[in-house]
């Protein structure tokens, strides 16, 4: 996989972040989450490959004070986001992610947020402040898994709760545009993951995490994925053609951001994710932006406290191709995780 660290100079050493708020400690006083990696390291400039934690995203909290501070860097802490999952004689072998995204939310309802994150599956060897060994997994696009991984504030310390692989959707792997054969001609892109915590079932229950199109419960530490939509319904996918308004092929889609909120002003506090996708069509160096929703239903379940019997994802906005109501990405993007020729 070396061409996937030397070649792809478009989005070589991209510097990439995420911010999310919410109370990770338990005071009551909003916090600032912020996950940031480097996408896709090249050897520095004097040939030498960059040391292992340099391909691990960094996590660092930065909390809230009550009264007479102005700033939210007086007291911090952080870590990298990977964990150790064997050793040889010569190095550590690490799970990790790219293309990552975060999310900050309650989801074991203790009354305090988790940071949950989830990317792109990736493995590396090495050993802490040292060159490393392997820095991508041989298998990082044809493996098609995510990453989650969730962080507690626990004994003064960022304490990994959870770090484990799931096997990712249809919707994720579709929005790899894969340097197939290896030898450098294609580029090697991956889209940056979408996460969100949500608060489907209201006040008093623990939140849930949206990643990528799939719904997450964290239960007896583990998440457990909800089938909101089957794969086999292609939604999203290859057959999906009537978001773009041709018989045109669908050949990449990938979520771009989500939001969660009361959108449909019940008193319960029962939340639902907007989010947002890209469609690409075959053939052409355009793509189109769609909008969507996910819910829980209630219809068998309408008392306070109730939870969702069942999920709902709808289609908010086709974006069809009409001059005035297409939102395209011509070649290169603002972001550096994004596709950027066809």
């Amino acid at each position: 996989m070396d061409n996937l660290a030397t070649n792809h100079t478009w989005v070589d050493n991209k510097l990439c972040c995420s911010l999310d708020t919410g109370d990770l400690n338990g005071d009551r006083i909003d916090d600032l989450a912020v996950l940031s990696y480097v996408d896709i390291l090249t050897n520095s400039d004097d040939g030498r490959d960059q040391r292992t934690q340099m391909y691990f995203p960094y996590l660092a909290v930065h909390y809230g004070a009550k009264e007479g501070t102005n700033t939210v860097s007086a007291k911090s802490l952080s870590t990298r986001v990977m964990d150790q999952t064997g050793e040889s004689s010569t190095y550590k072998e690490y799970l990790t992610c790219m293309a990552a995204d975060l999310s900050l939310g309650d989801i074991d309802g203790d009354g305090a947020d988790e940071a949950v994150i989830a990317g792109v599956k990736n493995e590396v060897h090495g050993n802490l402040n040292a060159k490393v060994k392997e820095a991508y997994d041989e298998d990082l696009i044809q493996d098609t898994k995510v990453t989650i991984a969730a962080y507690k504030y626990e004994d003064s310390i960022l304490k990994n709760k959870y770090f484990d692989m799931k096997d990712a959707n249809k919707w994720t792997y579709d929005g790899y545009y894969p340097d197939v054969d290896g030898d450098g001609s294609d580029d090697q892109c991956l889209q940056k993951y979408c996460v969100q915590c949500v608060a489907i079932n209201g006040q008093g229950n623990p939140d849930m995490v949206f990643i990528n199109g799939d719904l997450y419960n964290y239960i007896g530490n583990d998440f457990e994925k909800i089938e909101v939509i089957k794969e086999s319904d292609n939604y999203f996918a290859d057959s999906d053609k009537q978001f773009v308004g041709t018989s045109t092929k669908l050949t990449n889609t990938f979520f771009v951001s989500a939001a969660a909120g009361n959108f449909d002003g019940n008193s319960y506090g029962r939340e639902q994710v907007v989010f947002t996708f890209g469609l690409k069509t075959s053939g052409y160096e355009q793509y189109h932006l769609a909008a969507g929703m996910l819910g829980g239903d209630f219809t068998k379940n309408t008392a306070e406290g109730g939870l969702a019997t069942g999920y709902y994802m709808t289609n908010e906005d086709t974006y069809e191709n009409s001059a005035n109501r297409d939102v395209f990405f011509p070649g290169a993007n603002q972001e550096s995780d994004r596709y950027r020729k066809a």
